[in-house]
């Protein structure tokens, strides 16, 4: 299998594991919503990280276009944009901490599948990096 391949393989393996966390996510969701409209813990700190991650990986691409390619930004971004987000995210959390909910057992359920969806997907990637080096 080519270089190309393992990225293609490895990308669809991550849109799948997103549309399903995204799908478990949703029933919890409108189940905490029904009970409690306010925010849960932890809302300011994943929505900081993801607009870190994102903010990053498009600094990284900008910096990448400038440079013609010449040094590759696209690790380094999102490596800067996550523990900026997470920041802003904590800082959020701490000044509204008075108007987030407690998660529900479903919630917190939800959470840790998403952590161990999380790591697979990061175990998956790795393997396939790796395996595209060796059978260069």
């Amino acid at each position: 299998m080519g270089a190309s391949a393992w990225l293609v393989v490895a990308l669809g393996v991550l849109g799948l594991l997103l549309v399903a966390v995204l799908l478990s996510r949703r029933g919890a969701r409108e189940q905490a919503q029904a009970q409690d409209p306010g925010r849960p813990e932890g809302y300011y700190v994943g929505m900081g990280v993801a607009l870190g991650m994102a903010f990053g990986s498009a600094l990284a691409m900008v910096l990448d276009l400038i440079t013609a390619g010449k040094m590759s930004y696209l690790s380094i971004g999102p490596a800067i944009g996550l523990p900026i987000g997470a920041g802003i995210g904590s800082a959020l959390e701490q000044r509204h901490k008075d108007e987030l909910r407690p998660l529900t057992p479903r919630e917190h359920r939800t959470q840790r599948v998403s952590v161990i969806v999380a790591v697979a997907a990061a175990v998956l990637v790795v393997l396939g990096v790796l395996a595209m080096v060796v059978w260069r």
